[in-house]
């Protein structure tokens, strides 16, 4: 920030250094960034939408959905993905990409993930088993939170098996304090919990991470399966395929299960088979549903896929 242009006081010229850091520190390491008095209007609008999702939590504006995951073996259902909604009071459903990150860095995540994962926990017991529920566990949680008595808690309470939870994790929850990360995955998995790696493909030590954290199960992102299944560019389709058998020819040294995101067509479904995966989820399959909708569908079960894509 330049004096006398973006502040002509020490307060108003630290404020718009702060400002210029936080955007640095947005677009990622090793960055340098000028403040713009864009930076206030988009400051303003993040404080607002703070406010708001403080006021709708405790109001109780959020709702989980689920996405069902199939085996492809013998098209059994095999569970469903848990994933929050906001439904905000005026600007209606808001994307989780608007507001995750956001309530990242105050630690709100926290308390909305503990609600997620008890309300996710409740709704898969009213499931057959052994269908499984999937949660998403943010970094911020396993850094600054119980994750350990937070689960088991969870599992008490609700009376799920702990066989029956499967938590999903991305690289970025892997990156700080590795060694207690370790620990805590160790543990979970020692209740019978199961661990997957979530968007694998995507960040920097995918390898790496492989050798050292206990999982069960390698979520392949949805961008290798769009490229795998795209016409359009036959050069880059046949990479993402052999990308896709690299994978799963590592997951089975590993021992590990796979399952393929990003399926919308019985095309792309049978690509997958055809490939070696074992499990998968989209929109082929189903969109994120209410918690009645997943129980309608766990009962029509498989007639709804030919109901739907008829």
């Amino acid at each position: 920030a330049n004096a006398p242009m973006d502040g002509a006081s020490p307060v108003s010229l630290q404020r718009a250094s702060d400002m210029a850091l936080y955007s640095a520190k947005a677009s990622g390491k090793n960055r340098l960034c000028f403040y713009d008095p864009k930076l206030d209007e988009y400051a303003m609008l993040r404080l607002a939408l703070l406010n708001d999702f403080r006021k709708s939590f405790a109001n109780q504006d959020f709702v989980v959905l689920y996405q069902p995951q199939i085996r492809f073996s013998d098209n059994a259902l095999i569970g469903f993905e848990a994933l929050v909604r906001w439904h905000h009071p005026e600007r209606g459903i808001v994307s989780p990409i608007e507001f995750i990150h956001l309530i990242e860095e105050n630690g709100m995540i926290i308390p909305l993930g503990k609600w997620v994962l008890n309300q996710a926990c409740k709704d898969a017991m009213t499931w057959s088993a052994p269908l499984q529920i999937a949660v998403n566990v943010s970094p911020v949680q396993i850094e600054r939170s119980n994750m350990l008595l937070t689960v088991a808690s969870t599992l008490e309470n609700t009376e799920l098996p702990a066989s029956r939870l499967e938590l999903e994790l991305t690289e970025s929850s892997l990156m700080c304090d590795g060694d207690n990360t370790i620990n805590l995955l160790d543990e979970l998995r020692q209740q019978g919990v199961k661990i997957a790696l979530d968007d694998f493909g995507t960040g920097y030590s995918s390898l790496s991470y492989l050798q050292r954290f206990p999982f069960d199960k390698l979520k392949v992102d949805r961008s290798f399966v769009i490229a795998a299944s795209n016409h359009t560019n036959s050069d880059g389709k046949s990479d993402a395929k052999s990308i896709l058998r690299a994978i799963l020819q590592l997951a089975q040294v590993l021992n590990l299960e796979t399952i393929a995101e990003g399926v919308e067509t019985q095309e792309v479904g049978t690509l997958l088979h055809e490939l070696g995966f074992e499990n998968a989820q989209g929109y082929f399959y189903g969109r994120p549903m209410t918690a009645d909708q997943a129980k309608q569908l766990i009962i029509d079960w498989p007639h709804n896929i030919e109901q739907n894509n008829s």
